[in-house]
């Protein structure tokens, strides 16, 4: 799993990239207790009004972890709890997404089902949506 992150509160300097990194760590420390693995966390630290290439849903960090670990695209999944991580993935070739309802509730879904590129299926928490890519 390569986790692949928006984090504006960087570059508003809200918070420094040490911080963040430590917040890092623990979670890759509590994955690796449950018995996952983070292979990396690839960061988009821009704030919105910056338009770069990185910010999701441009696919910039999706196309950087393709190069770095060989990422094979159309075999790739999605999974994320907002419209910009499922348009991230499609923009950059990815077919499959799982989106899980984060706290718009509904509207994502809704949204992504206007835009003409839902997801495969919408978990209620991350929980239910390794379930539902395990059993498929």
């Amino acid at each position: 799993m390569i986790v692949i992150t928006n984090q504006p509160a960087v570059g508003m300097g809200i918070i420094t990239m040490d911080t963040l990194m430590d917040m890092h760590a623990r979670m890759i420390a509590a994955v690796d207790k449950a018995g996952g693995h983070i292979f990396d966390i690839l960061v988009c630290p821009h704030r919105v009004d910056e338009d770069c290439e990185c910010r999701k849903p441009k696919p910039g960090l999706i196309y950087q972890a393709k190069e770095e670990y060989g990422i094979k695209i159309p075999g790739a999944l999605v999974v994320g709890n907002t419209v910009e991580d499922v348009l991230a993935g499609k923009n950059a070739g990815i077919v499959e997404s799982v989106l899980i309802q984060g706290k718009s509730g509904a509207a994502d879904e809704e949204e992504l089902m206007k835009k003409g590129m839902p997801s495969d299926f919408v978990a209620k928490d991350l929980f239910d949506a390794v379930n539902w890519i395990l059993n498929r």
